[in-house]
């Protein structure tokens, strides 16, 4: 199999394939039949393909397969612009880029076709674009959603980098698959990248964190954003601070995020927080980071003052962590 011709499929297998018990195939062809419903046989002779089909044997349900289409435009991918019937992109309709989720004939083809591989028509259809702006993001997935009859999410480049290399990292001397996916172990290695979302604040800077050994942004103690943030969901101090936050926005819990309306655009339902990780991510507006800045930003939200890095030695007292909470 080779994939040397779009970097972004590289990427995101290499991403996949780093989950655990994962298992991928690429470039699976599929086209409406010639007994569905408006089915044109000017229209709908091409075929279309499935970039990435993922097997995650290790869970159930509709997170058990993928279906990745990445979509490697330099301008990013704009839902409301590729979703409007009425825009041509180079002389073709744009939704035609998602016609297996915006035609149902396509993605009833789609469903007909996962199951054939898999023996499922349940599973997580996953756009992976380089770069996610503009508006009418949940409009688009909730339609998508509807036709397609299965989970739909929009990740872009930035998060498949931060958690590829995270689980690059767990996973230590195993290489990655592709040539894009080891040139990334290699800097990672040369301490020229580093795994998870930057800090901020201007309180910061590289030196070598006394806990792990390794570069990385640090407060003006010596230890490093990822070993606090270890040391403080081990200590369960993320329980205690996120409590009356999961009340104020309505959020519920599962096994290993919580999630609901996000505080911050007040609309999207799609507020994600990770128990294990301690990042969130709204897929609405797009504001993302971990649990230090989301304190830091709703204290400033709710107009108290805050320094970062008095946030920081706060989470470091909830966890009994007292040689850092007074530095």
């Amino acid at each position: 199999m080779s994939l040397k011709e779009d970097i972004l499929e590289q990427l995101a297998d290499d991403w996949l394939l780093s989950r655990p018990g994962t298992f991928t195939k690429h470039n699976i062809k599929y086209r409406p039949e010639k007994g569905d419903k408006g089915y044109s046989s000017k229209k709908d002779a091409t075929h279309s393909d499935i970039d990435i089909l993922a097997i995650h044997t290790k869970e159930q349900g509709v997170k058990r397969v993928s279906v990745i289409d990445c979509k490697s435009w330099q301008g990013g991918f704009d839902p409301s612009k590729w979703a409007d019937a009425r825009k041509e992109i180079s002389g073709r309709p744009a939704w035609k880029s998602f016609r297996a989720i915006l035609d149902k004939k396509w993605a009833d083809a789609l469903v007909r076709a996962v199951k054939a591989e898999t023996g499922s028509g349940k599973f997580t259809y996953r756009i992976v674009a380089t770069l996610v702006k503009g508006k009418g993001l949940d409009e688009f997935v909730r339609k998508a959603q509807r036709i397609i009859g299965n989970p739909v999410q929009i990740i872009d480049l930035e998060e498949i980098y931060h958690e590829l290399l995270e689980n690059l990292d767990r996973r230590g001397a195993t290489l990655a698959v592709s040539q894009v996916g080891r040139l990334l172990q290699v800097m990672k290695a040369a301490g020229l990248l580093r795994a998870g979302r930057p800090w901020c604040g201007t309180d910061m800077w590289e030196k070598r964190c006394k806990v792990c050994k390794q570069f990385g942004q640090a407060p003006q103690w010596d230890v490093c954003r990822d070993c606090l943030l270890e040391r403080i969901i081990k200590n369960n101090a993320l329980t205690s601070l996120v409590s009356k936050y999961v009340k104020e926005h309505h959020w519920t819990a599962s096994a290993l995020f919580w999630h609901g309306q996000c505080p911050f655009c007040r609309k999207s339902e799609q507020f994600h927080l990770s128990k294990t990780r301690g990042l969130y991510y709204c897929f609405g507006c797009h504001v993302g980071g971990d649990v230090f800045e989301l304190k830091h930003r709703l204290d400033l939200r709710k107009g108290q003052k805050s320094r970062f890095l008095d946030v920081v030695a706060s989470l470091c007292r909830r966890a009994g962590l007292k040689q850092w909470e007074s530095r």
